[in-house]
């Protein structure tokens, strides 16, 4: 099949030229280990990167199959010889040497840290995929919002970069520890709004891809219902109940503080590419499912 052409270089173009919504993929793990490693070591991989031992590529390998999503972190300036590791949902630090990494991320997938003095987290940790070797997007939109970030933290929050944490063609991402608030085309201008929310543990809603334990249905839904009470001057949380299921559509009853009704969910389709690298090997854009959502009268 010959390869459509398109003017795009950037798979974040193209998607955001289609009109493909944030909403629905804000999916991610719940159980969490960011590794502080040089970046200039990182690869392809999102968790094994250049100079680390057998024995910690192995031990990293063991916590993904028990379930664990590892990735690498890293920030300048380095000081000190010791490197940062958080541990999540638990929302903890560890500082400890590289040569004792495969041994603390073996302690937290048994769940025995006690004896490696983790540090309770006193603020969030707001991470922005800067993985350039994973995706040129991820380079081009994402170093320049997490310099944004970084400048606009001013103590307030701990940020840095990060690897892969997909949604290539939504950059630049960046995921909010431990609330796993994920969001998409954040800008420089996103950065002080971002810090704020997350200070405030609350979702930033112009950049927010959903609630990470939720269906894709799901999340468009709850933010649906939470940009509709944002726009009363009113806050979440709510609480979704499914209520019926049809061909292209999920019907949910909702509840919140200040707002009850129905909210209906509807699937579409959407032809995009999912990284840069699709754009130059696919022969076409990949379709998606897509969903958007309303806010409809109760009842039947």
């Amino acid at each position: 099949m010959t390869k459509q052409p398109t003017k795009h270089a950037f798979c974040t173009d193209y998607a955001r030229a289609e009109g493909e919504p944030l909403a629905g993929w804000g999916a991610h793990q719940s159980r969490n280990i960011l590794i502080q490693w040089p970046k200039r070591h990182w690869k392809h991989s999102l968790r094994i990167a250049a100079g680390m031992s057998d024995d910690l590529v192995a031990a990293i390998d063991e916590s993904v199959e028990l379930g664990w999503r590892v990735n690498l972190i890293d920030r300048k300036p380095y000081l000190g010889e010791t490197l940062r590791v958080y541990q999540f949902p638990d929302a903890v630090a560890f500082d400890i040497s590289p040569d004792d990494l495969p041994r603390l991320i073996r302690d937290i997938t048994s769940g025995n840290t006690n004896a490696q003095a983790p540090h309770p987290l006193t603020k969030p940790v707001i991470t922005c995929c800067t993985h350039g070797k994973h995706d040129r997007c991820c380079a081009k939109f994402g170093f320049a919002s997490y310099k944004a970030l970084a400048t606009a933290a001013e103590g307030r929050v701990s940020v840095w970069e990060v690897t892969h944490l997909g949604g290539c063609r939504l950059s630049a991402s960046v995921l909010v520890f431990p609330q796993l608030h994920k969001y998409g085309r954040v800008g420089v201008s996103d950065a002080a709004g971002l810090i704020d929310a997350a200070i405030n543990g609350a979702p930033y809603l112009p950049k927010y891809r959903g609630a990470s334990h939720l269906s894709p249905p799901a999340q468009v839904a709850d933010l649906t219902v939470l940009k509709s009470l944002a726009e009363q001057g009113r806050v979440g949380p709510v609480s979704l109940t499914e209520v019926s299921t049809g061909e292209n559509h999920v019907r949910f009853h909702f509840t919140s503080p200040k707002l009850t009704g129905e909210v209906i969910s509807t699937a579409n389709q959407i032809a995009t590419y999912g990284s840069c690298e699709d754009l130059e090997n696919e022969p076409g854009p990949n379709s998606k499912t897509i969903w958007t959502a309303k806010i409809v009268p109760s009842g039947p």
